[in-house]
């Protein structure tokens, strides 16, 4: 459209298919060149940022899985190790003891 707009200027002005004319429309092309590869320069930096962006995402997001799962494992753990060690009470003596640290070693081996 641009192009189109400077050809009817060089009509109104007497330069069409003159140099004077024919320079401005090249430095007009140019400039449309610097712009567009501006513009692509943006949209590639853009899209360059958004993949770095959901990569960072991703990961914080698989590092908050490990910790809830290690969480997890740890209530589970002493779960057992309670059970454990109330079994070995409640029972009494070296039977009630061994009771509990057959039961911790079974779950945890």
């Amino acid at each position: 459209q641009q192009m189109q707009n400077l050809g009817r200027q060089q009509v109104s002005r007497g330069f069409y298919r003159q140099l004077p004319g024919d320079v401005m429309q090249q430095q007009l092309g140019t400039q449309q060149v610097g712009q567009t590869a501006q513009y692509a320069q943006q949209l590639q930096d853009a899209d360059w940022q958004r993949g770095f962006q959901q990569a960072q995402l991703a990961l914080q997001q698989e590092q908050m899985d490990m910790q809830q799962q290690q969480q997890e494992q740890e209530r589970r753990d002493n779960f057992w190790r309670t059970i454990g060690g109330v079994a070995g009470t409640v029972l009494g003596g070296p039977i009630g003891g061994a009771i509990g640290g057959y039961l911790t070693d079974t779950i945890f081996s």
